[in-house]
Parts: structure tokens; C-alpha cells; sequence
């Protein structure tokens, strides 16, 4: 009987840590969702930059676009964060 209480104690458990990180899975799948693929054009727009600011931005590597074909594509919180990392200086 102690070995049958063990075992279940153990697999409590590991129920209970499996439910902590589907919640925390979750949380990130919400958070991608949210965010937005921006072309040049928008991001130039929304963020009111010169198309040689997001070049430069690119060279640097502080911009780092996904290709979708011949077109740069940029997700809107990654140039959200570096604006941020760049006014904090």
C-alpha cells in the first residue's frame, strides 16, 4: 500500500507541473498571436522612418527581417523592442 501511495504522489505531481506549463505554453501562443508581420513600407510608416534609418537598422543586425520571397517581412514587437533598447541609451 505505501508503494501505491507513493506512486501517486509522484504522478500528482507531475500533473501539477504539467498543468503549470501548458498555462505557461499558452501564454506564449496568446502573446504571438497579438503580434503583427509589417513589410518596409509599414514599418517606415508606423514608425515614421526613413527608408535609409531601416537599412542602416538591418546592416546593423538590430533589425533582422524574415524573407518572404525578394520581400522584407518584420514582426511589429521586435522593432517595438529595439526602438525601446535604442532610446534607452
Amino acid at each position: 500500500m505505501q508503494v501505491n501511495f507513493k506512486i501517486l504522489e509522484v504522478l500528482t505531481n507531475i500533473n501539477k507541473k504539467l498543468e503549470l506549463i501548458l498555462i505557461h505554453l499558452t501564454q506564449i501562443d496568446a502573446e504571438k498571436e497579438e503580434d503583427e508581420w509589417l513589410d518596409s513600407y509599414e514599418v517606415m510608416r508606423l514608425f515614421n522612418i526613413h527608408r535609409s534609418t531601416l537599412y542602416r537598422l538591418k546592416i546593423e543586425k538590430i533589425l533582422q527581417p524574415r524573407k518572404l520571397g525578394k520581400k522584407d517581412l518584420y514582426l511589429k514587437s521586435e522593432i517595438e523592442k529595439a526602438i525601446r533598447s535604442r532610446v534607452g541609451r
